[in-house]
């Protein structure tokens, strides 16, 4: 029985070896037994589908299977084809609306361009018809407008002539307002330049030498005055400075002498006193003192302190100036310091 069933898984396995794959073969038949299509094992000869493996022997079978699949890919197919025709239609009926309703918006945007335009007529009309009406009240206006033109130009004429009138009477009180501020002005200066005034003095000067100013001619006599009246015979001062008590004068250096001529304490009334106390300390550098009378004389708002530097300053450089000569000092200085030792 071992040899019977060896035997057939032998002649199994060269039917295999037969028809490899090939299930379209037609099987062997032995007596009332054949071999499966698909596993090639036996079966009976009427048999229809395989026991062993469930494969139909049949063509149709093995390639479709039953007859509802056969339907069933039947019917896929005639539903896609309906689909696809569906679609299309869908497609077309799409393109169709479209369609129409852009044609639907073109008609309503000519009615709408038509409505505008006959609107527009309409107030055109109303319009022709308002101006015919305003000409024919500007024509009855304009023998009126001709005669009010007329006495509006005799009025303008006479109006003018007033005008020119009035604006040269307005010229000449601006010139005698103007003259009347440049003449009060000058007087201040004069008055501020007499009582000491470096400032002033110095501003004098300036409007002397500027042709285009109306006074300058007063100018030049006003700080002539002046300058005289800071150019007296004798020059020594009588004031004494008024030193703090308890404080030698001979001990403070120049420094402190500077110090105490730039303070508050140092009014102008006895600034001459402390600029000849400062000439006459001979334990203090030539050179020193002359650069602090020079000094005054630049910066100093004092004109009687500038006087009495300009003095000693002519004294030390051995040269007769202006004691207001400010100028002609300050250049000498410029030229020769470099004489001077300390």
């Amino acid at each position: 029985m071992q040899e019977s069933k060896n035997n057939k898984e032998e002649e199994n396995v060269e039917s295999s070896q037969r028809h490899p794959g090939n299930r379209d073969v037609e099987p062997e038949v032995n007596g009332d037994k054949k071999q499966c299509r698909n596993c090639f094992q036996e079966i009976h000869v009427s048999a229809t589908v395989c026991q062993h493996c469930g494969q139909g022997q049949s063509f149709w079978r093995r390639h479709f299977g039953d007859i509802a699949t056969v339907v069933s890919i039947v019917m896929v197919i005639v539903a896609v084809a309906q689909l696809i025709g569906a679609f299309k239609e869908n497609v077309d009926a799409s393109k169709a609306k479209e369609t129409a309703e852009t044609a639907a918006e073109n008609a309503n945007s000519v009615l709408a361009q038509v409505k505008s335009d006959a609107n527009e007529i309409d107030r055109l009309k109303h319009t022709v018809e308002n101006q015919g009406a305003m000409v024919e009240l500007v024509s009855k206006q304009a023998f009126k407008v001709t005669n009010l033109t007329e006495d509006l130009s005799e009025k303008n004429l006479e109006m003018e002539s007033k005008l020119k009138t009035l604006d040269l009477t307005t010229v000449k009180t601006v010139e005698i307002l103007e003259d009347f501020q440049l003449i009060n002005e000058f007087l201040m200066t004069v008055i501020e330049a007499q009582n000491d005034g470096r400032v002033a003095y110095d501003k004098l000067l300036k409007w002397s030498e500027d042709e285009s100013f109306k006074l300058n001619r007063q100018a030049w006599q006003a700080w002539m005055g002046i300058s005289s009246k800071h150019n007296p015979i004798a020059y020594r001062t009588n004031r004494a400075v008024p030193w703090k008590e308890g404080v030698d004068p001979s001990k403070l250096s120049l420094s402190e002498l500077k110090r105490n001529y730039q303070s508050q304490e140092a009014l102008s009334f006895y600034k001459p006193a402390l600029i000849e106390y400062i000439w006459e300390r001979q334990d203090i550098p030539k050179k020193d003192r002359m650069e602090f009378l020079v000094d005054v004389i630049r910066n100093d708002k004092s004109l009687t302190a500038v006087e009495y530097a300009g003095r000693f300053f002519s004294q030390g450089a051995g040269i007769k100036l202006h004691p207001l000569g400010v100028k002609a000092a300050l250049k000498w200085w410029e030229e020769n310091q470099d004489r001077f030792e300390n």
